[in-house]
């Protein structure tokens, strides 16, 4: 996909974001999941067995699936924990290492940009200050996330998640 391509996409993103609404989380790692009131809203991706839009695994009753993050129905061994981590200029992020980015906009994807960008959501505003976004139920088949400024696309950090579901991103503001 072509830098422009990409650049269109991101835009709509946080547009998309403020009409249905983002999630910010805490840093700890259970503070996403445990229960619905983490979900946060963006564009789906594909694949889900119901071909239903979920909020909450009630929605996929009948299905014996869950309801992954992204709002597909899936199967519970195509979801995962992830957790992007990140520094800011090799320093712990925190109030002070944060005041150039103090509010994120984290990405993910299917494939690398690089690649396609057919497939992608996210979360905004995330406060940097936090160091570490957690998703109980990330789908498997997204692979990369991009963590840029809210609301400003130039410079950030990305990176593919680990077969753990973690990855560690370097922030240069």
């Amino acid at each position: 996909m072509s830098y422009l391509s990409r650049m269109t996409s991101l835009r709509v993103l946080p547009i998309v974001l403020g009409l249905l609404g983002g999630c910010v989380t805490g840093g700890d790692d259970t503070s996403y999941g445990g229960d619905e009131s983490g979900w946060g809203d963006g564009a789906g991706g594909y694949g889900g067995g119901t071909g239903a839009w979920c909020e909450q695994d009630t929605d996929c009753a009948g299905s014996g699936q869950v309801c992954a993050r992204d709002g597909e129905c899936l199967a519970a061994a195509d979801v995962r924990v992830i957790h992007v981590s990140w520094t800011v200029s090799g320093q712990p992020a925190s109030a002070t290492t944060c005041t150039a980015a103090p509010d994120l906009m984290l990405t993910f994807s299917i494939e690398d940009y690089g690649n396609s960008n057919e497939y992608d959501f996210g979360f905004a505003p995330v406060p940097c200050a936090e160091g570490k976004f957690t998703i109980d139920k990330m789908p498997t088949s997204y692979e990369y996330v991009d963590l840029v400024r809210n609301m400003d696309e130039s410079g950030g950090s990305d990176g593919s998640f680990d077969g753990s579901g973690d990855v560690s991103l370097d922030l240069p503001y």
